[in-house]
């Protein structure tokens, strides 16, 4: 499960979207994520993955792990991966480079590790 896709992150590659679909309104919270599949707003960030020249730090509720993988074509990628209660899962993603980040989402591709079903991060 420790082999990255070819874009250097964990799970599968997924559906490229418009990051401005994750963002949400609201009277309570203000601006945040919301799922961009469907649009419901109870999303639990899962993992954080960093891909630092093939050296992988996962972040995930069963804590902190590295590995090894391929690297992202350069710089550094951050993945921050989500589920939604409405079932649907997608990341955001930020990829470093000579001083300009970018940032995509991708609709799937998965978790981290797909053998167990995924768990918010941490809870308050």
């Amino acid at each position: 499960m420790d082999q990255p896709s070819s874009n250097g992150a964990l799970g599968g590659l997924g559906r490229p979207i418009d990051v401005k679909t994750m963002i949400g309104t609201g009277a309570i919270y203000g601006a945040h994520i919301a799922c961009p599949v469907c649009r419901f707003e109870y999303t639990h960030p899962v993992a954080v993955v960093v891909n630092a020249g093939g050296s992988i730090t996962t972040v995930d509720k069963g804590g902190t792990r590295m590995s090894a993988g391929k690297p992202v074509d350069r710089g550094v990628m951050i993945e921050i991966h989500f589920v939604g209660e409405c079932g649907h899962d997608y990341r955001l993603n930020f990829h470093f480079h000579k001083g300009i980040t970018s940032v995509e989402s991708t609709i799937g591709g998965g978790t981290p590790d797909d053998r167990q079903p995924p768990a918010t991060i941490w809870r308050d």
